[in-house]
């Protein structure tokens, strides 16, 4: 009964963790973007890309031990890689669609996480750390 018990509490934890890991990340992206942008005078596309691989980076350490709390393979890994890779295609249109509009660059890192948080989580939990 103690085990079923205990992995049905996690499974409801895991929402609630990856928001937590997803706003730090977010945060960090943000700092980073904006550093980027305002002190070394960064292209604001170039900065969100940059930012955004090093954020997936942490994120990747984060959700495998933290989240998900499953081990490392380089099957995950790859899985992650290529997710990685296509959401940042994809995200990078949304920001510049978001500049697009006259929307300030900060703004529109903020609203393109947000908007992509309950994709990204669905993805992660049913495809790559599956």
């Amino acid at each position: 009964m103690w085990p079923s018990l205990c992995s049905t509490f996690h499974r409801h934890l895991v929402p609630i963790k990856y928001v937590g890991a997803s706003v730090s990340v977010y945060a960090y992206l943000s700092v980073a973007a904006y550093s980027l942008v305002e002190l070394f005078k960064f292209d604001e596309v170039i900065a969100y890309i940059a930012a955004y691989t090093t954020a997936y980076i942490i994120e990747y350490t984060i959700t495998l031990g933290l989240v998900f709390t499953t081990e490392h393979r380089w099957s995950k890994t790859a899985k992650y890689v290529v997710y990685v890779a296509a959401f940042l295609l994809f995200s990078t249109s949304f920001f510049k669609f978001l500049l697009s509009v006259n929307l300030h660059y900060l703004w529109a890192t903020l609203l393109t996480s947000i908007a992509l948080m309950p994709i990204r989580f669905m993805i992660n939990k049913h495809w790559v750390y599956r």
